[in-house]
C-alpha cells in the first residue's frame, strides 16, 4: 500500500510540475486531456530515444573502437 502510494505522488508530483504548472485548480477532464496529448507522447518519444532508435555510427567509430580494444 505504502509503496504504490508512493509511486503514485511521485507521478503527480511531476505531472503537476511538468505539464500542469499553468493551472492552479485543473478539471479531471483537462487534466486526462494533457496526460493523451502530451505526457504520453512525451514518454514515448523518451523511451524510443532511449530503447528504440538506434543512432547512426560515425564514421571513424568501428576503427577506434578496433584500435582502443587492440
Amino acid at each position: 500500500m505504502f509503496k504504490t502510494n508512493m509511486f503514485v505522488k511521485a507521478h503527480w508530483k511531476v505531472l503537476k510540475r511538468d505539464f500542469l504548472y499553468k493551472f492552479f485548480h485543473p478539471r479531471l477532464d483537462l487534466v486526462v486531456f494533457i496526460i493523451m496529448e502530451q505526457v504520453i507522447p512525451h514518454n514515448q518519444r523518451k523511451f524510443e530515444q532511449i530503447f528504440v532508435v538506434n543512432r547512426e555510427r560515425q564514421i571513424g567509430e568501428k576503427t577506434f573502437k578496433k584500435e582502443w580494444k587492440d
